[in-house]
């Protein structure tokens, strides 16, 4: 049983070092035997970088403010709805607070992701306009969850 994990082990060592040392080998289609090279316009895709990152961290600062605003709003609601003195009136407004509050969220959300999505959108299409292989190269940037969302 040893011997087969073992084995197993060092398969999988061999296989990883392998494909590890395939992927760094910075071959691309653009400089295969043949192929054109290409030159990218750096200067556009910073331009588009910029725009991009400026887009994000607006809609960022929009969703931060939305959801500040809700916060705020939901501690007056529930404040006022502890104030009353009726059983049945207090636990209605609590329920109508906590239940505006996630609605109003919900949409905050909604707006930030259509508005991330179409910074990206508009980046994807400026890279491209770029040339080169920008569109390729630019693909490593993301905002997946795959990579660190801020």
């Amino acid at each position: 049983m040893k011997k087969i994990i073992l084995g197993l082990s060092l398969f999988a060592l061999v296989a990883t070092s392998v494909a590890l040392a395939e992927y760094n080998t910075g071959t691309t289609a653009n400089t295969r035997e043949g192929a054109a090279v290409k030159t990218v316009n750096v200067s556009c895709v910073s331009a588009a970088v910029g725009v991009r990152e400026d887009a994000l961290l607006s809609a960022w600062s929009k969703f931060d403010d939305a959801v500040t605003a809700v916060l705020t709003a939901r501690k007056s609601a529930l404040m006022s709805a502890w104030s009353l003195t009726d059983a049945t009136a207090r636990k209605r407004a609590v329920r109508e607070a906590w239940a505006t509050a996630k609605k109003s969220r919900k949409e905050a959300t909604r707006t930030y992701k259509a508005e991330r999505k179409a910074a990206w959108s508009t980046f994807k299409t400026s890279a491209k306009a770029c040339g080169g292989t920008t569109a390729t190269e630019a693909s490593g940037e993301s905002d997946t969850k795959e990579n660190v969302q801020i």
